[in-house]
């Protein structure tokens, strides 16, 4: 990759991806043969199935900060920095439990398991969440999977990886003002790293770097790549799915490519914000 430019839809080739002389496994499928289920993408349906309080068209979150004394959903109310800045997210709040179908198809949903239906590419701080409880959103897509504990920390990590970031904004559609608003099928649609075509150890290996980076906040995307931790991370990895060792020489190329190809992804952002504001 040194020395030309490298097109953003030819990162990732087949079942393998190479920096210089460092081979990386990516078996990719489509997201949904990983997915049991997948909603709800109309967040007026949580209001009217849980009789949520709304202050202007927003959900009154701070209401339902405390647990009722009644029985209760766990909920990841809003979707705004100060909730998602982090991939392991906690529910803010607590709604009481109906029994009605919305509600019961909601309930039905209840995971660990979070994407967004839209991404604001000059703002967001991760894509994919993980909740430290199953919980139920009124914003984001609740995923239920066929994966075990760690193939899911596995798979989110990587969703939140320069590799994953880079399928969402290759394959997704830019609709406006730098947004790219997401519905369950096009979701559903987009290659992923198969999880399950893993060896236990890489599995491992990721799971082990979602525990490491799960609290880490890496600012707004556009800010990432001026920040370590972000490199850190994704050289993990690159790390876990290397199939075969990797150097202090090797990573030390590994990091001056990785900055390439963020300066170069940085480029296409800034051009996608001077777009919007136009």
């Amino acid at each position: 990759m040194s020395g030309s430019p490298m097109r953003l839809d030819s990162t990732i080739k087949r079942d393998e991806m190479g920096i210089e002389s460092i081979t990386i496994r990516m078996p990719l499928s489509r997201f949904n043969d990983l997915i049991v289920d997948m909603g709800v993408n109309r967040g007026g349906d949580v209001i009217e199935a849980f009789n949520l309080t709304v202050r202007g068209n927003r959900v009154a979150c701070d209401i339902y900060r405390n647990r009722p004394n009644v029985p209760y959903i766990p909920m990841i109310c809003g979707g705004g920095e100060e909730v998602v800045s982090k991939m392991l997210i906690q529910p803010n709040a607590y709604v009481p439990d109906m029994d009605n179908s919305k509600a019961r198809r909601i309930k039905s949903l209840r995971t660990r398991f979070f994407l967004p239906n839209r991404i604001r590419w000059n703002t967001f701080h991760t894509i994919a969440l993980r909740s430290t409880e199953p919980a139920i959103s009124n914003v984001y897509f609740m995923v239920k999977t066929n994966l075990t504990e760690e193939q899911e920390k596995a798979l989110t990590l990587w969703l939140n990886s320069f590799w994953g970031i880079l399928m969402v904004f290759a394959f997704m559609e830019i609709t406006e003002e730098a947004f790219t608003r997401l519905n369950t099928a096009q979701w559903r649609l987009l290659p992923i790293l198969n999880v399950r075509e893993l060896d236990e150890g890489t599995v491992k290996c990721l799971a082990n770097a979602f525990d490491k980076y799960a609290n880490a906040d890496f600012g707004r995307l556009t800010e990432q790549f001026e920040r370590g931790t972000r490199l850190e991370m994704d050289i993990d990895v690159i790390k876990c799915l290397s199939t075969s060792p990797i150097s202090a020489d090797k990573e030390g190329t590994l990091r001056s490519e990785l900055k390439e190809l963020y300066a170069q992804f940085s480029a296409a952002l800034r051009q996608l914000s001077r777009h919007s504001s136009q």
